[in-house]
């Protein structure tokens, strides 16, 4: 006599009874979950095609500024009205040919970018949210330096003087409210919005597990945590801007370094932010304690430089402000001195002001520093790192 199944009968030993009758619901739940994967998959591709689209885009607008700048820095190539203007910039050659070769790594960038969208590749979310960031926050630098000149009717001196019969100058004209509002939305838009925009998108939990499934392979932005790795880029960029300046000049705690000083201080200075991108990386404590007195010293120096830093040299740097005939003095109480004095507060204000923001930009750098120390300490398998 066989024992019914529910009794011990064969049929319940384990591996030989009948499929449980929830298998059927199962293959359902685990194909429904299938499908959505695959159609969350798609939109987010879709969105990153979208974006990869604009990061080109920027990438080929500033392509077109390293065009104008290497034709500036040689003078215009010898094309019609380009020496002209390259030296009514009031800019020399090298100065035109730096902010070319940083343009051309901005938009390798942003092409690198946009092709990693396309693909797609896991790395971009990270690197897009860093670039984002930094993007926003330069944005707000430049609404700030505006809307402080703008405020202040202008640079003094930026306007021409009405009684030569000059137009103002470019800053000068920033006292006018309409070119202020004007030139604020334009900065909104290009340094707010569209930085926003790709911030948002790239930070959201879906585009990362979407990502995780449509790019499986570990990549290098994989090998430390996101924050982390933000600091590292940061280092590693800040080794890159120490190279324009090796034939100087380095102002330094009121001393201007040219020649051999200044080729020693800035590849030391970009040696060391190399060798700390590194330690970094690896998550070597030897990287946070080095980035911890950078931080310090970089702080020091900056607070230092605000107070040193004039508006009015800026200007004429630029070739914005009236240049006064050499030999002649200004009159007390005539105009030029009214703007000489003017300049001079405007100067003085504007160090306390670049001094306050020195000083609060280390101490948010100190505090973002202590948040990361934990990575440094622990093993790093504890943490969520993408």
């Amino acid at each position: 006599m066989t024992l019914p199944p529910e009794r011990g009968g064969p049929a319940a030993a384990p591996g030989r009874g009948p499929a449980p009758t929830n298998a059927p619901s199962a293959a359902r739940s685990s194909g429904a979950r299938s499908s959505s994967a695959r159609s969350s998959d798609g939109r987010e591709r879709a969105g990153l095609i979208v974006f990869g689209i604009l990061e080109i885009l920027v990438g080929a607008f500033l392509g077109t500024s390293v065009l104008a700048l290497a034709l500036l820095s040689v003078g215009g190539g010898g094309a019609p009205g380009m020496d002209a203007l390259a030296g009514s910039t009031g800019l020399a050659g090298g100065k035109l040919g730096t902010f070319a070769a940083l343009y051309a790594g901005l938009t390798g960038l942003f092409v690198y970018l946009g092709v990693g969208s396309f693909l797609p590749r896991r790395w971009v979310r990270p690197l897009v949210l860093y670039v984002a960031t930094l993007w926003i926050l330069g944005g707000f630098v430049l609404l700030a330096l505006v809307a402080g000149i703008a405020a202040t009717g202008g640079l003094p001196g930026a306007a021409a003087d009405p009684d030569a019969g000059s137009s103002p100058g470019a800053l000068g004209a920033l006292g006018s409210p309409a070119v202020a509002v004007l030139l604020g939305g334009v900065l909104v838009v290009l340094y707010i919005v569209l930085p926003a925009a790709l911030f948002l998108f790239h930070r959201r939990p879906a585009l990362k597990e979407a990502l995780e499934r449509l790019d499986p392979v570990p990549r290098w932005t994989d090998r430390c945590p996101a924050p982390v790795l933000s600091l590292v880029l940061s280092l590693a960029i800040s080794a890159l801007f120490c190279l324009p300046f090796v034939r100087g000049p380095v102002p330094l705690f009121g001393w201007t370094l040219t020649g051999a000083p200044a080729a020693i201080v800035t590849l030391i200075a970009a040696a060391a932010f190399a060798a700390l991108a590194v330690a970094t990386y690896r998550l070597s404590p030897a990287g946070w304690w080095g980035s911890l007195a950078a931080v310090v010293v970089l702080t020091i120096v900056s607070v230092d430089m605000s107070f040193r830093f004039d508006v009015s040299a800026l200007a004429a740097d630029f070739s914005i402000a009236a240049a006064a005939e050499p030999g002649v003095a200004a009159a007390a109480g005539s105009p030029a001195a009214a703007a000489a004095a003017a300049s001079t507060a405007v100067t003085n204000a504007s160090g306390w002001l670049l001094g306050a923001g020195s000083l609060l930009f280390g101490i948010v750098c100190l505090i973002a520093l202590l948040r990361l120390r934990r990575y440094f300490i622990e093993a790093p398998q504890a943490h969520e790192w993408v």
